[in-house]
């Protein structure tokens, strides 16, 4: 309907954010963190899943990841044999501080990837983008959700 209408008050018009290009890696990530971030932008910027104004949160997701990964490479050499805990100096049994670690930067992987879609939750929740974005030659040409925004205009 706004298309139709113009812009009687000459206001300038929002197209949308669009973004291009490839997000570079910030200089100062650790070798894991930066190899996440190569693994995962080139898959996340086509979709416009990865965009400049997301980097500060990717770069937490990657450092995440590489904490992650540390700490389960830890408990991976110190932890022979799955043995989670450990004898402290007083004799009691305590778990590797790692353990919670690894779980907490789980959780936190979990929390930060699926805004960019990296379980299969989020995934289910993405919309594709559609061929036409114009919704007067959607209503035009045909659409069914075009259809479905004319039956909600009409008052009933």
């Amino acid at each position: 309907m706004k298309d139709l209408q113009g812009n009687p008050g000459r206001r300038k018009s929002d197209p949308g954010v669009q973004f291009s290009g490839r997000t570079t890696p910030p200089k100062d990530l650790d070798p894991i963190a930066r190899q996440e971030w190569r693994r995962l932008a080139p898959h996340l910027e086509p979709l416009a899943l990865l965009t400049p104004a997301d980097r500060a949160i990717f770069r937490a997701y990657c450092e995440a990841y590489s904490r992650m990964v540390r700490a389960q490479r830890f408990l991976n050499s110190k932890a022979a044999g799955g043995n989670l805990v450990h004898t402290t100096h007083t004799g009691a049994l305590k778990p590797w501080p790692e353990v919670n670690i690894v779980r907490q930067e789980a959780n936190l992987l979990r929390q930060l990837g699926e805004q960019f879609g990296l379980t299969p939750a989020a995934r289910a929740r993405l919309t594709a983008p559609t061929e036409t974005t114009d919704p007067t030659e959607a209503f035009l040409f045909g659409s069914s959700s075009s259809a479905t925004q004319c039956d909600e205009d009409e008052p009933n």
